[in-house]
């Protein structure tokens, strides 16, 4: 038979917090929470920048009359096409007419070629010369994109499309406005 040993009581822990911290690592917590609160919502840093600062307003002080909704709401792309006409010789049927290439992509998914795209020559002699152009190496083919561009007041819409340099083969459109 097995002698079986005594258990000897064990002893009883204090009460202790939930975290076993001394004063100077309570404080630099409280600290550090402190300082990401003021992060997040302080106008001019974080995350809420945007809203903070336009709730404050050029006084600095919070204004009840900003409906901050409409702002992060605003669809840009929608104002643009409804006010298209306004760029040069722009209509809303030949921005959608406007066929962009397929990509094809290689067993890496990097872009190997592109094709089916509209030709920029013909888009051009359409809606008249862009306003600026801008080369760029974009996914490793030379392009260039062509922007048109109407301001009138607080009103602003571009109308950006890029196509390879090599072929004019439009690869990409963009469209972007707004009303003050």
């Amino acid at each position: 038979m097995k002698k079986e040993k005594k258990r000897e009581p064990q002893e009883e822990l204090p009460d202790k917090h939930f975290l076993p911290l001394n004063k100077a690592q309570v404080g630099w917590l409280v600290a550090l929470v402190l300082l990401t609160f003021v992060w997040l919502i302080y106008p001019g840093y974080g995350w809420n920048h945007n809203v903070f600062t336009a709730l404050a307003g050029d006084s600095g002080y919070y204004s009840d009359d900003y409906d901050y909704d409409e702002d992060y709401d605003y669809d840009y792309e929608a104002f643009a096409l409804e006010n298209i006409d306004s760029v040069g010789n722009w209509t809303r049927e030949i921005y959608d007419g406007v066929e962009i290439a397929t990509t094809r992509y290689d067993e890496d998914y990097e872009v190997e070629s592109y094709y089916g795209g509209d030709d920029f020559e013909t888009l051009e002699e359409q809606v008249g010369r862009p306003r600026s152009t801008y080369r760029d190496d974009w996914t490793g083919f030379d392009t260039i994109t062509a922007t048109w561009e109407y301001s009138s007041g607080n009103e602003y819409i571009s109308i950006d499309i890029t196509y390879l340099e090599e072929d004019g083969m439009i690869i990409s459109k963009d469209i972007f406005g707004y009303d003050d």
